[in-house]
This record gives structure tokens, C-alpha cells and sequence, in this order.
């Protein structure tokens, strides 16, 4: 890997010479270097792995034979990091588009959901960039799952010591490391300005505050890393504190600062913390530009630069004087020795050199080695630094590739046509919904998963061959409830805690065990003829987090979706496992019929002055067993179901079908319609 000549050329010519007489560069030289670094990554995020810088723990990993690092989890911290920054450079790119449709693939394949951690603030860090799109596209998909998250913390908040070494300690499931400070409140601060709703706010502030008079240390003005930190030194004796650490709270502040409202009185505490920050990092800054790993560390301590640290430091020095916070003739000096520091460790291919592995301390970086949080650093660091040179900013209104939605369709409001549709909904509880011209369904989501519900699905009961989907949703909101039929059907079954209509679950202990509501979902098509999607669930059991992954199909002029199902145990396929489809029975009012010949069970019942059958069918060799489940007494409600017992082939995979045919729609008049039906498909 080579280094760009120029800047070895600049690094000689000033070697010896005070990096303080730092040259000051053009606009357009810090945005193409910054380009450089925005597009070697994307072009090499699927194999980063390739390019990372090992930990000393996963060195000796590899040494000792494991499996070679794979890539971080799209939903990870490291690249929730990366994503702040790439968000941050898209403001002032010349193709802005080419930054935001990257985005929006990375949220879009995720559903865009948090990571899997309900408390850890790790797992919140993707929710900047989220909201940060949701602002520019307002497609409510961008919002609904972080909301959710939230709101599910807010009702069940954690309440135990943030220090790290206690047992028990609630420091992970709070902000008991100085990272998180990066990680988690901007993204509470931003969801309070985009709703309007202060409870978020005055969550963040209250735990802000929390973990600043843990962490903070007033004599020094930096912050320890944890609280397992107090005790322990540098070798000349000063106190340890990480560079990367305070960087991490440095950023935050940048990236929170703006989304604080003006006249709140709380403001003021953030800006002063930022300011005391500010002027205690530029009095410790080398003469290269860079600062020691170990702040107080010194040259002596760490005598290799270290780029991610500087990135952070020299991003909100930028950013505190493009926003009249600091006095640009003090501070400038120190942005641009950072900033010529930072350009000296870019490769000539785009790679930022010199980034410290993952770790919670000072430690060692590497001159051909990176990470994707100190490249996210480093384009937010580049993009303040151009708007401090006087760089403009792309007036146009941001915007997506044609094609890309910007925000939640609504085909039914356009035509009238017969076709299959599907989509996230998550203005109502992040359902999805699916249907043809003949059924419908919803599924739930994020947002009911403290809720009764799980992995059952709903019927919707239909009688028009146009899609409905989107016009109940949308009638819903303006009071007409979709539980009452208007003339075109209507939601009236009731699903709860069951299966409902082929929802899936395992079958242990001779009980059913269904998995929690999906936790993200992907559209793969929607045509009039066919729609494709995944639901993704996951359940943790007796300390084994069991997964599945449900492609749905469903065609036009079927009365039944098709499912491929994968599960998974601690996220390694499930061969062999006991699954159960179900089909409630409405604990007794349902009659429950089947057919193990055919491969089917279904139930018959009177619903609402009509009548109704449902079904789930699946190849007949792959059936175990068909039971029969009652509820055990009248306070065991939703337990009645009739079941497909399977278990999962080698793959892990187990394929079934399931429907209705509702008497109000026609066709299917009666119980022995329903079999016909089902025995001939």
C-alpha cells in the first residue's frame, strides 16, 4: 500500500520545523482528500475486514487457529460511527446523492432498526444517521423503529450503579463509559427535536448528567474512560485517559450541540462542557498535530500517532468555530496542525492509516491499518474543516436516486388496480402488511414487542379485489376504524398472543414457544403479479437466542402466502428442531379440522354474522404429528390452536403455506368449500 507522495514530500520538508506553522489548505484540497477516504470505504466496506486493525486479543486468536475476523455487523457501534461521519460529508459533497442512496441501502436492508441490545448504548449509535435521513426524506420507516426502542426504555428504565466493576451494575444497560457518550444521546436529542416530544430530552440530560459526575474528572477536564480507570497511571505518573474515549464524548457534543433547542435552559450545561473540553485538548496537543493515545501520556509514552482520537478532537474544533462557539484566531492554529496530521496518514488508494484497534484503552495503531470509526471521524472531520476554509455548502435539497422512495407509498390511493402489495407500517405500531386481490395480513413489529403479541399473524378479511391496505391504514388515522366494515371487509380477527392465521413457533417441552415480534424486515419485490419480503425473529430461551428468518410470497389469485422459514441457534443454523404451525382456534370457538393425507390443518368458524376458514398446509412427509392444543381454563386465553408439528430439515428450513377463504367475499361458502379448496391445492 503506498502513501500519497505530496504528503510525504510535506512531512519531510517539515520535519524539524513546529507543526504549529502548519500551511493552511485550499477548500477544494481538503474535500478531495476527503472524497478520497468517503469512497475507498464504501468501495471496500463489504471486505473491511481485510483492512482492520487486529486488537491484541483477536492476534491471538488468529494465532491460536480461530476463524479469521468477518466484517462488522452493519448495526454495530464501529459502523454506526462510520455512518455519522459519512452523514456529516454528504452535506457537502459534490454527488451528495451518491452518499445518501448508500445510506439508505445500509438502513433500508436492516429495516431500519437498532441493533439487538435493548439498553446498550453500542447498539443505538446507527439511530443518528437514521433520524438524520428521516429529517431530509420523512419516510416514517426511518423514525418508527428507533422510536420504538425508545419508548420501550422510557417504560422500563434502568436504574442500577454505573460502575463497572460492581455485581450486579447496571453501567452497560446505562452510559457507564465515556463512549457512549457518543453513542446513544445524540440520537435522544435529535428524537426530541424531530417530535417535539421532551421526555426524550429530559431522558438524555438526566443520564447525561449521570454519567458526567462519575466520569468526569474536574481537575484534569477529560474524562475517564470507566470507573475501573480512577486508580491506574501513566508510566510518568499521570492519570490515564484515553484519547479515543474523550474523543468519542468530544464528537458527541458536536454532533448533539445543534439539536439542542435554543432556549433551554439545560443547553447551557452542554456547551460549557464542550467549551472546558475545548480549551483543556488544544494545551495538549503535540507538535505534530496529533494527541498521545494516553492524553497525558506524552511523545515519551506513545511515540506512534494514533488517527482516530485526532479525528474526533480536530472534527469539534472545527465544528465550535464554524458555529461561533470558539474564537477562530485561538483555535484555527490547532484544527489545521490536526487536520495536516490526519492528511499524512491517508494512503494514495483512500485508506486512513494509523487508527487504533477496537479496545477501551491506549494501545498501538498501525501505519497500513484502519477501522471504520476513525474513517467516520475522519469525513467529519473533513467536513468541518472545509466549511472552516470558507467551503460553500450544496444548496440543493437533498434527495435520493430516482427510484429510491422518500416516503411511505401509498398505492392504493393511486389506483384502483388489481396487485399484490406489501410494506413496513409504522405509523401503526410498525405493523407489515401484505395482501393480493383475494387476503390480507399484517404481522407485528418493534414497536408491540413489550406487548402480548409475538410471531402470530392477523388476517385482514377482504371482499374487494383492489389493494386495501394502505387506504384502512390511512382511514384509521383520520378516525374510521378498519374494525368496522365500511363495505370492504374488515379486521375482526383476533390474534393476541396466538398464532393466529401460520404464525410459527417452536415446540419444546410439548409446549409451544413462539418467537417475539420481527425485529426487521426487507421487501426484495412488489409487483402487481408477486410480492417478496423477511421478517426476521429472535427469542431468547433458557440462555439460547433462537432466530428465524421468514421469506413470504405471495401471488395474485392465491388464498394462500408461501413461507420458507431458516432458524437459527445463537445465530448458527438449526437442523433438526421441533417447530409448530399454528392456526388458533379462538380457544374453543373454532372447530379445528385437518387432513395429514393433504398436508393440512385448518379451523371453521362463525365470525361477525359470517363465517370463516383458515389453514396452514405444508409437504405431507415432513409432517410429525397433527395436535390438537386447548386452553386449560377460561384465564388461558389464546392457547387453543390446531398444529403442524415439523421439525426443521438440514438446512434448518421448513416450508409450509397458510390462508383464509372468508364467506362475505364469496367462493368460499362453507366448511366443505374450505376443504375442497385445500385438497386441491
Amino acid at each position: 500500500m503506498k502513501f500519497s507522495t505530496v504528503f510525504l514530500a510535506t512531512l519531510i520538508a517539515c520535519f524539524g520545523i513546529q507543526a504549529a506553522k502548519a500551511a493552511k489548505p485550499t477548500p477544494e484540497e481538503v474535500k478531495a482528500i476527503t472524497q478520497k477516504v468517503a469512497d475507498w470505504q464504501i468501495k471496500t466496506f463489504e471486505d473491511s475486514s481485510k483492512y482492520r486493525a487486529l486488537s491484541d486479543r483477536d492476534r491471538q486468536r488468529l494465532q491460536n487457529g480461530g476463524r479469521p475476523l468477518a466484517k462488522h455487523h452493519d448495526l454495530t457501534w464501529h459502523h454506526g460511527a462510520l455512518y455519522a461521519g459519512m452523514n456529516q460529508w454528504r452535506g457537502v459533497a459534490d454527488d451528495p446523492v451518491k452518499y445518501a442512496d448508500w445510506l439508505y441501502e445500509i438502513g433500508q436492508r436492516n429495516g431500519w432498526n437498532p441493533h439487538k441490545r435493548k439498553y446498550h448504548a453500542d447498539d443505538h449509535t446507527v439511530g443518528q444517521f437514521y433520524l438524520s435521513m428521516y429529517e431530509d426524506f420523512k419516510d416514517p420507516a426511518m423514525i418508527g423503529p428507533i422510536r420504538a426502542r425508545f419508548d420501550d426504555i422510557l417504560a422500563h428504565p434502568k436504574t442500577g450503579t454505573l460502575l463497572w466493576n460492581e455485581t450486579p451494575t447496571d453501567a452497560h444497560n446505562r452510559w457507564g463509559w465515556c463512549d457512549a457518550l457518543f453513542m446513544a444521546p445524540p440520537v435522544w436529542a435529535r428524537l426530541a427535536k424531530i417530535t417535539g416530544d421532551q421526555k426524550y430530552l429530559d431522558f438524555m440530560d438526566q443520564e447525561y448528567h449521570a454519567t458526567c459526575d462519575l466520569l468526569w474528572d474536574k481537575e484534569e477536564s477529560l474524562f475517564w474512560r470507566d470507573s475501573s480507570f480512577f486508580e491506574k497511571r501513566e508510566e510518568n505518573g499521570e492519570k490515564i485517559f484515553w484519547a479515543r474515549g474523550n474523543g468519542w464524548v468530544f464528537g458527541g457534543l458536536a454532533l448533539m450541540l445543534p439539536d439542542l433547542p435554543k432556549d433551554w435552559k439545560g443547553r447551557e450545561f452542554y456547551v460549557d462542557l464542550y467549551k472546558t473540553m475545548a480549551a483543556r485538548l488544544k494545551t495538549i496537543q503535540r507538535e505534530d498535530g496529533t494527541w498521545s493515545m494516553g492524553l497525558l501520556g506524552g511523545v515519551e509514552g506513545y511515540p506512534v500517532k494514533e488517527t482516530s482520537g485526532t479525528s474526533f478532537f480536530t472534527f469539534g474544533l472545527a465544528w465550535g468555530i464554524n458555529n461561533g462557539i470558539l474564537d477562530r484566531a485561538t483555535y484555527e492554529p490547532a484544527v489545521l496542525k490536526g487536520w495536516q496530521a490526519l492528511t499524512q496518514c491517508v494512503t494514495e488508494e483512500g485508506l486512513l492509516g494509523y487508527v487504533q484497534p477496537v479496545g477501551a484503552a491506549p494501545g498501538d495503531s498501525y501505519p497500513d491499518k484502519t477501522e471504520v470509526y476513525g474513517i467516520g471521524a475522519f469525513l467529519a472531520a473533513g467536513t468541518e474543516v472545509y466549511k472552516m476554509l470558507g467551503g460553500t455548502v450544496n444548496p440543493a435539497k437533498p434527495r435520493l436516486s430516482a427510484g429510491r422512495p422518500t416516503a411511505t407509498p401509498d398505492q392504493s390511493s393511486k389506483t384502483n388496480e388489481t396487485r399484490t402489495f406489501c410494506r413496513f407500517v409504522p405509523e401503526r405500531q410498525d405493523d407489515f402488511a401484505w395482501e393480493n386481490d383475494l387476503i390480507a395480513f399484517r404481522a407485528y413489529g418493534p414497536a408491540l414487542r413489550s406487548g402480548a403479541e409475538n410471531s402470530g399473524i392477523d388476517c385482514w378479511l377482504k371482499r374487494v379485489t383492489y389493494p386495501i391496505i394502505d387506504k384502512w391504514y390511512a382511514e384509521a388515522s383520520n378516525g374510521k376504524s378498519y374494525h368496522q366494515d365500511h363495505g370492504e371487509g374488515l379486521d375482526n380477527y383476533h390474534v393476541g398472543s396466538s398464532a393466529g392465521t401460520g404464525g410459527t413457533g417452536l415446540w419444546l417441552n410439548g409446549k409451544r414457544e413462539p418467537l417475539e415480534t420481527y425485529t426487521k424486515y426487507e421487501v426484495i419485490e412488489s409487483t402487481p403479479a408477486r410480492s417478496i419480503f423477511k421478517l426476521s425473529y429472535e427469542r431468547e430461551i433458557d440462555g439460547v437466542v433462537y432466530g428465524e428468518e421468514k421469506t413470504i410470497t405471495i401471488e395474485l389469485g392465491s388464498r394462500l402466502f408461501d413461507v420458507s422459514a431458516v432458524f437459527t441457534k445463537d445465530g448458527e443454523i438449526a437442523a433438526g428442531l421441533p417447530i409448530c404451525i399454528g392456526v388458533t382456534t379462538h380457544d374453543g370457538k373454532a372447530k379445528p379440522i385437518s387432513n395429514k393425507e393433504q398436508g393440512w390443518i385448518a379451523c371453521w368458524e362463525n365470525l361477525d354474522a359470517s363465517e370463516l376458514g383458515t389453514a396452514a398446509m405444508m409437504a405431507p412427509e415432513r409432517i410429525d404429528e397433527i395436535r390438537v392444543v386447548e386452553a386449560k381454563d377460561a384465564t388461558d386465553t389464546d392457547a387453543g390452536h390446531i398444529l403442524l408439528l415439523t421439525k426443521s430439515d438440514e438446512n434448518g428450513m421448513v416450508r409450509y403455506r397458510a390462508g383464509y377463504g372468508w364467506k362475505k367475499a364469496g367462493v368460499i361458502k362453507s366448511e366443505a368449500d374450505w376443504e375442497m379448496y385445500l385438497n386441491a391445492q
